[in-house]
């Protein structure tokens, strides 16, 4: 008998339907999946009517008829409620469109506004408040929820929204509810009371610490390569750090097998971290990351959001090719990418001799990077977001973060300020402004420039799918690609590489096999970095053009036609992270080859110079078997291949000293 009494029936559209007594007219259309729009109300919160967006047309049981709020008004037995008439919809249009004039830029205002064909609202409403469409949400969030300090004060224009002395009050220090149900985020931009202020200080410290962070690592990167170029090296504290660092270059000289894989476990660190804390490394390390998202638009201007697969492309690339013993493309590594410039500078400053300037040395370590710098011009960051293969590994790693960025979808406003200002273009703005972990670099920039303080970075779902993951298309398309294009390249190498060898003096030494056959083994180990061409005091170590083998393009070689090697510089094999060049004393220096000098008798003048001049004491005299002539003879065993023995002979164009490569035989 009571459940009968809790019912009642009313009309809704000339539908009879069915409530509970105590429902309002809102609840009773939702529940029968009849269309009212809203904007101020929140299920939560006793509403009030305040925005008129959901009048409709009620005809009750004493006859009379009027327009009335849905959110607010209580059902009645025998009611009769229309949704769809003229006036009805007119009156909408009229309550939206003075809502838009009020917070003309509010976007959720907007796409209110556009469905009864406003774009712009016909007058501008003046408010002592921006953006405050005066629905009260906040006041009466306050008051059922918090300490009640909020309240309205004046009458039209000069009504507000304020306390009781108009003044901040010490309770929305520890209390943030209002924010969380302005619809329009009018609450911390323009109610000047310092509501959220301590949110906001709190998020913007956070994007602060980053910038000193960003500031710190690139200020110590460029400081330690300015260590390698002067010779300075502090014991313990290795000047090839951020390499070190680098999980890239760590995981293929694991891959290559090398004993030197096991400096890398600062890198190992980095991983570590990557999975508990999301691609941080990006957005608060890398000093590549800091330089090229320094400038260039936010957000997304390149339509196709798939190209930010290419950087796994990239990376398992490099890996296939890693285990297949050559780094051809490592120069796409950030960090090489950001040192070679630097190695430029030190290789060749100081050359006057502009008509034989090393022009095109210069070019290949600063191009790559001004290409990337240049691509800024598209994006902000366009090589983070498409190409960085680094970026791609630790994406994939960051997928297994529970710290991930989340948005509190109930009290977003979808002002869209956050994509807006991403600097990797990592959030979505057509699905609730989510955002991949595999892109997000955890600046939290958007979470500081929040209105609404809806951006959270904190614990979830460790795996999910998001917009840029591949299906399983996909995933087969990239190793395929990947596989197919290792191949490719491998055997280009295999045709292209022993021409090179013939004439490539590699660093002092640096790895060959056991039978000293050509520049493969040194191939599978350089990470084109560009740490020893910064470091060479003497300028002789340049990277290679790829000369018959492209796949050696920018790995470092030996130039011995302008200076020698000293026997008392061990600084290349200091600064190699990868065990390319192996660390050895100065004492250890002769067994450190380059290559081995030979004398042409038929061009020797037999001034001696290089017998006197020899530190490893590698020349003798020795006499000609058919003419009897005493000729310099080089101790095979003896000789580094310094090319101190160049420098002194006086027939050095003629050619009758030449340094020739370590080869088997």
């Amino acid at each position: 008998m009571n459940n009968e009494q809790s019912k009642i029936y009313l009309t809704i559209d000339q539908k009879r339907v069915e409530a509970k007594d105590g429902m309002t007219i809102l609840q009773i259309a939702q529940a029968n999946r009849i269309d009212i729009p809203t904007y101020c109300v929140v299920k939560d919160l006793t509403p009030a009517g305040a925005c008129r967006v959901c009048l409709v047309s009620v005809t009750f049981p004493n006859g009379s008829q009027r327009l009335v709020t849905a959110c607010d008004t209580l059902a009645i037995d025998g009611m009769r409620v229309r949704t769809d008439t003229e006036e009805v919809l007119n009156s909408r249009r009229q309550a939206a469109e003075m809502l838009l004039s009020i917070s003309p830029d509010t976007p959720s205002l907007q796409r209110l506004a556009a469905t009864y064909g406003i774009s712009q609202p016909s007058y501008r409403t003046q408010s002592l408040q921006k953006g405050c469409i005066q629905c009260g949400a906040c006041v009466q969030a306050c008051r059922e929820k918090s300490a009640g300090v909020l309240q309205f004060r004046g009458n039209g224009e000069n009504r507000v929204v304020t306390t009781a002395n108009g003044s901040h009050a010490s309770a929305c220090d520890s209390c943030d509810i209002c924010i969380k149900y302005c619809p329009t985020g009018a609450v911390t931009q323009s109610l000047g009371l310092g509501i959220g202020d301590q949110v906001k200080a709190k998020k913007a410290g956070r994007v602060s610490a980053r910038s000193r962070s960003r500031l710190f690592f690139l200020s110590l990167f460029i400081l330690l390569i300015l260590m390698s170029g002067f010779g300075i090296q502090i014991q313990g504290f290795p000047n090839q750090l951020f390499s070190l660092m680098d999980p890239l270059q760590g995981s293929v000289v694991l891959v290559s097998g090398h004993p030197e894989a096991i400096n890398y476990l600062p890198a190992l660190a980095i991983l570590i971290l990557t999975i508990l804390f999301g691609r941080f490394w990006c957005g608060w390390i890398c000093p590549t990351g800091t330089v090229l998202q320094s400038f260039g638009p936010n957000g997304r201007r390149i339509k196709s959001q798939r190209l930010r697969n290419l950087k796994q492309i990239f990376f398992v690339l490099i890996l296939l090719l890693a285990a297949m013993g050559s780094l051809a493309f490592f120069w796409t590594d950030p960090i090489a990418l950001l040192t070679r410039p630097f190695a430029a500078l030190f290789a060749y400053s100081g050359e006057k001799d502009f008509a034989s300037f090393d022009w095109i040395g210069i070019v290949v370590l600063f191009v790559p990077f001004l290409i990337a710098l240049a691509l800024n011009g598209i994006e902000k960051g366009f090589w983070c977001r498409y190409l960085c293969p680094l970026g791609g590994m630790l994406g994939l790693f960051s997928k297994f973060s529970p710290f991930k960025r989340k948005v509190e979808r109930e009290s977003c406003i979808e002002c869209g300020i956050c994509a807006q200002n991403c600097p990797v273009g990592a959030i979505n703005p057509t699905d609730g402004f989510s955002s991949d972990p595999a892109e997000c670099i955890q600046c939290t920039e958007c979470a500081a420039r929040c209105p609404k303080y809806v951006i959270r970075f904190h614990g979830e779902k460790i795996f999910k799918s998001h917009e840029f993951d591949p299906d399983r298309r996909e995933l087969l398309g990239i190793g395929g690609a990947a596989a197919a294009a290792a191949a490719i390249f491998a055997g280009m190498n295999s045709v292209n590489s022993q021409p090179a060898t013939a004439e490539t003096l590699l660093p002092p030494g640096a790895v060959r096999d056991a039978a000293n056959d050509g520049i493969k083994p040194f191939l599978s180990l350089c990470t084109r970095c560009g740490q020893c061409i910064a470091a060479c005091p003497q300028k002789i170590i340049k990277p290679s053009l790829g000369k018959g083998d492209w796949t050696a393009a920018l790995t470092p070689i030996v130039d011995l036609s302008a200076n020698f090697c000293r026997p008392d510089c061990n600084r290349c094999g200091q600064v190699c992270p990868s065990g390319a060049i192996p660390q050895f004393t100065v004492t250890q220096k002769q067994q450190a080859k380059i290559g081995v000098a030979r004398v042409d008798p038929s061009q020797c003048i037999r001034c001696y110079r290089c017998v006197s001049a020899c530190p490893y004491q590698a020349f003798e005299q020795m006499a000609d078997l058919q003419t009897g002539q005493i000729f310099p003879h080089v101790e095979t065993e003896k000789c580094n291949g310094c090319g101190l023995c160049l420098t002194v002979c006086p027939a050095r164009e003629a050619g009758a000293i030449k340094i020739f490569p370590l080869q088997k035989g």
